[in-house]
């Protein structure tokens, strides 16, 4: 084979000069020579089919996702970002702060309030309506499930109360050294689909939205699609299209299908809102997000700010 290396280089260099469409050449067991001849000439050339056909779909991949983007540029200019003032420290950002907050980027939450005391939270939960859920708050505590600081469907005031109690005591059982700041009484949302959406600080990118089948599902199958934030609606459309699990949207045996343009509208919002807050967000992360038939609201939020 090493005989022919010339040859076949020089007629790869012929159709590379003859034509306007990329070509790459697969040629398993290439020797060192083949390799250095072609890529001298400017011609990939992979050892092996599958490396060849990646690479294919990778540059096709890239062609369609830049004919995408230069095709949202108007949309995405006509973005508005919202004015944030972000607070001075770093660190985890408080539920309410960080509500608050995504509010202002049209993020749509779970209705919620904060409770310093048990009777608090039976006023906010009589305000919300029941059933309601009770979530321990504290800066140094980001996980509440894991601390058991979470309750769920509590359908009156004696069981929010109860709730109130338990979780901030199993909050100090887990952390004893952790500040407590109450807990977060929030209104039961309902959805068919769990989702996530995230925002991430990328040294080469800067930041990006992430967007991917939520709740445990994000830890098993990792179904994500990332963009560079902002990304218009459209472009929040397309990052649906891409995700395997996409069948889940649609009807499935009886089930109604989600409302698509609702998350799509979410993603977007999440996506001006990374883009406004810019190098100071270190990560946010919205999970799950609940699907449903008329809407996509986001119930756990967790908003981290470098310094």
């Amino acid at each position: 084979m090493d005989a022919y290396v010339g040859v076949l280089a020089d007629i790869f260099g012929q159709i590379k000069v003859r034509t306007q469409k990329p070509f790459v050449v697969c040629w398993v067991a290439a020797p060192d020579a083949a390799l250095l001849a072609l890529r001298e000439r400017g011609i990939a050339v992979l050892r092996g089919a599958e490396p060849a056909i990646d690479a294919v779909a990778g540059l096709i991949g890239y062609a369609e996702a830049r004919r995408c983007w230069l095709a949202d540029a108007q949309p995405r200019a006509a973005l508005k970002l919202p004015a944030l003032a972000l607070p001075a420290a770093g660190g985890p950002v408080g539920s309410a702060e960080g509500a608050r907050l995504l509010a202002l980027a049209g993020v749509q939450l779970a209705p919620h309030a904060m409770a310093g005391s048990a009777p608090e939270a039976v006023a906010a939960a009589a305000r919300l309506g029941y059933p309601v859920a009770v979530k321990i708050e504290s800066p140094d505590i980001l996980h509440k499930t894991e601390a058991q600081g979470v309750r769920l469907g509590l359908a009156d005031a004696a069981a929010v109360e109860a709730a109130f109690v338990s979780v901030v005591e199993a909050a100090r059982a887990y952390r004893p050294e952790a500040r407590i700041d109450g807990v977060l009484v929030q209104a039961m949302s309902s959805g068919e689909v769990e989702f996530v959406i995230g925002l991430k600080r990328d040294p080469v990118f800067g930041t990006v939205v992430m967007a991917g089948l939520g709740g445990v599902l994000i830890e098993v199958l990792r179904d994500v699609s990332f963009r560079k934030a902002p990304v218009s609606v459209a472009e929040a459309q397309r990052m649906l299209d891409e995700l395997k699990g996409r069948a889940l949207f649609a009807e499935v045996r009886g089930r109604p299908p989600i409302n698509r343009q609702k998350l799509a509208q979410l993603i977007c919002a999440v996506s001006c809102f990374g883009a406004a807050a810019g190098a100071r967000l270190s990560e946010l992360d919205l999970n799950p997000v609940l699907l449903s038939r008329e809407d996509a609201v986001a119930v756990d939020w967790l908003m981290v700010l470098d310094d």
